[in-house]
């Protein structure tokens, strides 16, 4: 019998985060459950198109294999931590296989996710069943915008963010280059956290595996609602921060913007802390 491939691409893209894991991994959910779309133009993105079925021919066993091209480094972490289940593959077998290609449909319909009530809490559980976390530290982070390499453009940058972390210091804030982690430490980090402030940013995609007592702020004034959804469905405690200055040339998605320091510490005290 042919051994089964299951192809996990172009769901929305997945060279970013909240792409890679919410629609490419959100595919895994329907692997497991049978809900089978190969694409009619899978053979655009395969090398092999006469391999494609519609379905497997024999059942599934464990670890199921995936294949994507184009594989980040971020991509290998993620699924280190669900091997388990599921093996990525980067080549194909030279023989004896098939591929049921789950390329395209269906997030194309929902800018979100297939259906987040079903999906966000798969990839939830998918990842902290693998993961042990003895740490009982609770930590209050701000994530930086600020670029990890220094050739590469700044956007949804806060210009003043030296004045805002020295603001958040006296407050316990963690300064934090997420780029500098690992896919399982990202997650045992927003797993400790009780406070994550951060601009809109796909490094929100991790609240996906906060405590729900964290509560979460996004500075932003962005249309996109990811977050503001991932949210709403655990419960968790989010307010979407708009009193910015900017974006400079109005464009809401890459532009860079101020924070008035002073604003932001009441808000934070009075809404967040508590603090009469």
């Amino acid at each position: 019998m042919p051994e089964t491939i299951f192809f996990l691409e172009n769901r929305g893209g997945h060279k970013h985060l909240y792409h890679f894991v919410v629609y490419n991994l959100g595919g895994l959910y329907h692997i497991l459950n049978k809900n089978y779309n190969t694409s009619s133009n899978s053979e655009l993105f395969l090398e092999c198109p006469s391999r494609v079925v519609p379905k497997p021919s024999n059942d599934i066993c464990f670890p199921i294999k995936i294949y994507m091209h184009n594989i980040l480094q971020y991509h290998r972490e993620a699924f280190d931590i669900i091997k388990d289940k599921f093996i990525l593959l980067d080549t194909l077998p030279k023989d004896n296989y098939e591929i049921v290609s789950l390329h395209g449909e269906p997030c194309i319909k929902d800018g979100i996710s297939d259906n987040p009530h079903i999906v966000f809490p798969f990839l939830r559980n998918i990842f902290l069943d693998n993961i042990i976390n003895t740490n009982t530290e609770k930590k209050r982070i701000f994530i930086t915008r600020k670029s990890y390499e220094s050739n590469m453009p700044e956007t949804r940058h806060i210009v003043n963010e030296n004045n805002f972390m020295s603001m958040l210091k006296k407050y316990n804030f963690e300064y934090i280059q997420l780029e500098e982690y690992a896919m399982i430490d990202k997650i045992k980090l927003f797993m400790d956290s009780e406070i994550i402030i951060s601009s809109l940013s796909s490094a929100l995609t991790n609240i996906l595996f906060v405590d729900t007592t964290a509560k979460i702020i996004e500075i932003s004034r962005g249309i996109h609602k990811h977050y503001e959804v991932i949210s709403r469905i655990f419960g968790l405690n989010y307010t979407r921060y708009t009193d910015i200055i900017g974006p400079y040339n109005n464009i809401v998605d890459v532009d860079n913007y101020e924070v008035d320091t002073n604003k932001f510490e009441n808000f934070l005290l009075t809404k967040i802390l508590n603090t009469n």
